[in-house]
């Protein structure tokens, strides 16, 4: 028997002219859409298809002098609502909005040196912090973010204006549960072992039980560091060299944050919590910043679990440029999740959201990349490695990904937004020139 053949359609049949515009994305426009409808209405209308074959070979000959493998599917119409004004899609100008409470489920910012990330970035800082409703926490790497000074509810800190004890607990908070947390992020971030973050909780407990004898002061840094100089360990033996190791590296905290996280000052985390603010981390090595990062995010959400405070709505926002660091994806190959990962994770419930911008998204944790619900790709890329690992995470086709990497400039970025089935261009203003 053979194969039934498919008849073959008309050039003006209505299906077949839908087929066409469906290939460039023609056919999501409404008023091509109305025409289709009233050809097949008005059945074989020579004007109605004259009119329509018009459109579609203005729109076929745009699409092949100017190629777009998003163009099928970008947006046609209005379809996003916000209060954070982020840019126009391409090639369609559709203004792109974002809901601030969308941060609740987080927002990830890949950009190379250049390419504006801190530009998009700022430009959702300055629209945030109109904002009544939610708290900015700013963490700045490169002092590039002093200018938010203008507005009046946001303070800008210097590191030393911040002045804290790496051992102090928020009210509610556990001190054997917060020492714990305290030494696994310093083995994080300050490559200490096992052995010698025991060490670390077992002389601050010891020192804080002497504290709450009345014997002494409440324990700081230094106060562990003299502790740990007066224990006596026989030389050659492993306990001595674990002792050196966290000795040597409580010396370079001590110099490098000696008010912000070695001092005998409270900080006062109802008011610190509940205000907008940035702090200027730069001109401390990458490390210790990442370890002042990651005590003060985990000390607020611990202060927020421990008080129940759980909310649906967005109320405190982390903002984490060059995030790389805090979250390697070497951390993925460990046999535990990384105590900050653990917070991010739990903060959600607390009314926290994050935004992570960093300038690679190869070597950021995969568990940071799966838990964003809203991507940036943007401007200059380190490599083609950075697109294909956004591409894979976004869905984009392999024409998309090798378009992207021809045409990203600094202020074009692919976005991909959940409220949207797709991922899009988007062209970004420059806020700050």
């Amino acid at each position: 028997m053979k194969d039934r053949q498919q008849p073959k359609l008309s050039p003006n049949d209505p299906y077949a002219l839908k087929l066409r515009a469906m290939a460039i994305g023609l056919d999501r426009f409404s008023t091509f859409q109305k025409k289709l409808t009233l050809l097949q209405a008005c059945g074989e209308d020579a004007e109605i298809q004259l009119l329509i074959e018009e459109e579609l070979v203005g729109a076929e000959r745009d699409a092949h002098a100017n190629p777009d493998p998003f163009r099928a599917t970008s947006p046609v119409d209005p379809c996003f609502a916000g209060e954070l004004f982020l840019g126009y899609t391409t090639p369609y100008r559709v203004p792109y909005f974002m809901p601030a409470s969308q941060l609740q489920s987080f927002a990830l910012i890949i950009g190379g040196t250049g390419g504006g990330k801190s530009t998009l970035l700022s430009l959702m800082l300055i629209q945030l912090l109109v904002l009544e409703s939610l708290f900015v926490h700013l963490f700045d790497r490169k002092y590039e973010y002093s200018f938010l000074t203008t507005f009046q509810n946001f303070s800008y800190l210097l590191k030393n204006d911040f002045q804290g004890n790496l051992l102090a607990t928020p009210p509610g908070v556990d001190f054997t549960l917060s020492t714990a947390k305290k030494a696994e992020i310093i083995s994080d971030y300050l490559d200490i072992l096992v052995p010698g973050r025991g060490l670390l909780s077992t002389v601050s407990q010891s020192l804080f039980n002497e504290y709450v004898e009345g014997t002494r002061p409440f324990p700081t840094p230094v106060d562990v560091r003299k502790s740990l100089l007066n224990m006596k360990i026989p030389l050659l033996s492993h306990h001595a060299r674990h002792r050196e190791t966290l000795i040597s590296r409580l010396d370079a905290l001590i110099l490098y944050l000696p008010e912000s996280l070695c001092s005998r000052r409270k900080v006062d985390w109802h008011h610190f919590i509940n205000g907008n603010w940035g702090i200027n981390l730069s001109g401390i090595p990458t490390d210790f910043q990442s370890l002042f990062i990651a005590v003060i995010i985990s000390d607020i959400i611990t202060y927020l679990t421990s008080a129940n405070q759980r909310r649906n709505g967005l109320k405190h926002l982390f903002v984490l440029d060059e995030a790389s660091p805090l979250f390697r994806r070497s951390q993925d190959f460990t046999n535990r999740t990384p105590v900050l990962i653990e917070h991010v994770q739990t903060g959600r419930e607390f009314g926290c959201g994050f935004i992570f911008a960093s300038q690679s998204i190869a070597n950021l944790s995969e568990s940071i990349v799966a838990n964003t619900a809203t991507k940036f790709l943007i401007g200059r890329i380190g490599s083609g490695k950075d697109c294909d690992v956004f591409g894979s995470a976004v869905g984009l086709t392999r024409d998309q990904k090798e378009h992207l990497k021809r045409i990203l400039r600094p202020g074009i970025a692919c976005v991909k937004d959940p409220r949207y089935p797709s991922p899009f261009l988007l062209e970004v203003p420059n806020c700050l020139s």
